[in-house]
């Protein structure tokens, strides 16, 4: 199974289940939203994040970064993700 295969399976299964999807990004495609840290707007992607797939259903919101393989980099992003979610409370 190919990562695109992963999204699009998970797409479905939250659309099936009633998620709003907010954003998603197919490999290598770059059309998933971009976050950024605050402090970074000036720079193009210096220290963005795109995630896989943002999806939100009552209160809660999901950030998910999709592989067909273990992919040490993506801990890594998802960990930030939490920071920076953190910090803005």
């Amino acid at each position: 199974m190919t990562e695109e295969q992963v999204t699009k399976a998970i797409l479905s299964a939250f659309i099936e289940s009633n998620w709003n999807i907010i954003s998603y990004d197919f490999p290598q495609s770059g059309t998933g939203k971009m976050l950024h840290p605050n402090g970074y707007n000036e720079h193009k992607n210096i220290g963005s994040i795109i995630p896989d797939i943002i999806a939100v259903k009552e209160s809660t919101c999901l950030f998910m970064e999709n592989k067909n393989r273990v992919d040490k980099n993506d801990f890594f992003k998802i960990n930030l993700l939490i920071w920076l979610s953190a910090s803005l409370r």
